[in-house]
């Protein structure tokens, strides 16, 4: 795995050589891009970099009511460039086909990529391994009508077993991010409700992954509990911003690493019951 960081987040990604990796695979063929978009609020910048783009996304650009989530889907495409680039490849020979679900591609590409935006900032990942879904977002007062409607009750439960604001948001924010990137590299859209599965977040001690595991983005495992199966998806708690969760999903043997569930429980600390 190669985590890069752009203008604007420099030195923002030390974590050093430590790779997530659950049963069944790694994230070390995902490379992840993070930019702020700010640079964009200058006119001469957006109008270069809007000169870029190729006409669809142009038009998506348009589209788009505020100025500021033009900038954001700006950016997330310069972005996506930049990582084919970093790949040896030129993103604009390739025409962007979608599945069925509509989970764009670039078509003949080796590459499979997603992107997210939130905030200030756009992110993106890429893998030549197989499907890869990301996703960025601002931590924003917790609302525990949101939760109930997108966790299930166990998610629910250990988002509020702190009794603090901040804290829950925080872990709404982690769960979410960690959802939303399982769903986007299935592709499956709003086809997948989020509140049907779960994911139990398990942190990486700090003598094993060289951070601290209690800073925002720590780094983390998910044991997903999806349909009746459970299992270790390689999914990645990137290290974001200040105020930000990030996380990548990476499904080089498919969509769910299958392990026994009452052995997966008990190695995350979880009641299957709850699920």
């Amino acid at each position: 795995m190669e985590i890069a960081a752009a203008s604007g987040f420099a030195g923002g990604f030390a974590l050093g050589s430590r790779l997530i990796h659950g049963v069944g695979g790694t994230l070390e063929d995902v490379r992840i891009l993070m930019e702020s978009v700010a640079y964009l609020e200058d006119p001469a910048e957006y109008a270069k970099a809007y000169a870029r783009l190729p006409r669809f996304r142009q038009e998506k650009a348009d589209s788009l009511l505020f100025e500021h989530d033009r900038r954001l889907s700006v950016g997330a495409w310069l972005l996506l460039e930049r990582a084919f680039m970093l790949e040896g490849l030129d993103l604009g020979v390739y025409a962007i086909g979608h599945s069925g679900w509509g989970k764009p591609h670039a078509v003949g590409s080796p590459l499979r990529f997603s992107i997210s935006h939130s905030g200030e900032y756009a992110m993106c990942a890429v893998s030549r391994a197989g499907e890869v879904g990301c996703d960025i977002q601002r931590i924003d007062a917790y609302d525990g009508g949101l939760a109930r409607a997108c966790m299930m009750s166990c998610e629910v439960s250990a988002i509020e077993a702190s009794s603090c604001c901040g804290e829950r948001a925080l872990r709404f924010c982690r769960h979410w991010v960690a959802k939303e990137s399982y769903i986007k590299a299935l592709g499956c859209g709003l086809a997948k409700a989020p509140a049907s599965f779960a994911v139990g977040l398990r942190d990486i001690g700090e003598s094993d992954s060289g951070c601290n595991p209690k800073n925002r983005g720590a780094i983390g495992e998910a044991l997903v509990f999806d349909g009746g199966r459970a299992g270790w998806a390689n999914i990645f708690e990137a290290r974001a911003p200040e105020g930000y969760c990030a996380a990548v999903c990476a499904l080089v043997r498919g969509p769910l690493f299958q392990v026994d569930a009452q052995a997966a429980s008990a190695a995350a600390g979880k009641d299957l019951e709850c699920f």
